[in-house]
């Protein structure tokens, strides 16, 4: 009976340390109360390897980095490793809408193990590489011509909130019976490409391939 008394007592010792504990030691783990993100800030890339932001462009949020060996590129706040040194930089928009798919996107189909044509039993990790254009219109439609040439044309949809799948947030559009007979599940992560173009993933339903598509 002493030994739970002692343990009981030292929880709520705990719990009571941690309530008188200053409010402003809480809060240095807050994003909102570091400084932003700027140029000249050491961080570390998504390899982990040293580099300094060298620009930002605030209407993305995104943030243009050097390496020790002088290569630089842009990247994405998911990409970035600052551990909590910054702030990330984004000025605030209205929300988004399925209006952000509009436009031309390049196509790029990452590497992936598919069957083995000479054992089906057998796997194969086979190379990624170029997967064609796609365009989608404001009237609903959509045109997806694949690295070999061949073109389907089809309707989108708006996805609803519930319906999002694959880890993405809303706002997300389903191309309709596109590549390979399949609906595909158009959606962003607020992600940018080397030289600073928008990207999103086109995912395959109800599960399968992941393209990225950048914007042409």
């Amino acid at each position: 009976m002493n030994m739970h008394r002692t343990v009981v007592s030292l929880v709520a010792a705990a719990v009571a340390f941690i309530a008188a504990a200053p409010t402003g030691v809480r809060a240095q783990s807050s994003y909102d109360n570091l400084a932003p993100c700027t140029v000249g800030l050491s961080v570390k890339d998504f390899l982990r390897y040293p580099a300094t932001i060298v620009a930002v462009d605030e209407a993305k949020g995104s943030y243009n980095i050097r390496r020790e060996n002088g290569e630089t590129y842009w990247t994405s706040p998911n990409a970035l490793q600052v551990t909590f040194s910054c702030r990330h930089v984004a000025k605030a928009g209205p929300p988004k809408t399925a209006s952000l798919f509009m436009g031309t996107w390049d196509m790029f189909i990452g590497s992936a193990v598919t069957t083995s044509a000479r054992d089906p039993k057998k796997g194969e990790y086979g190379p990624g590489g170029k997967g064609g254009g796609l365009t989608v219109s404001a009237d609903g439609t959509y045109n997806w011509v694949d690295a070999a040439g061949a073109a389907v044309s089809g309707r989108w949809r708006e996805r609803a909130a519930a319906e999002v799948s694959r880890g993405a947030k809303p706002p997300a559009i389903v191309l309709m019976r596109g590549r390979d007979g399949y609906d595909w599940q158009m959606s962003t992560e607020g992600k940018v490409s080397n030289d600073n173009r928008e990207q999103v993933s086109v995912d395959q339903l109800p599960g399968g391939v992941t393209i990225l598509a950048t914007r042409r």
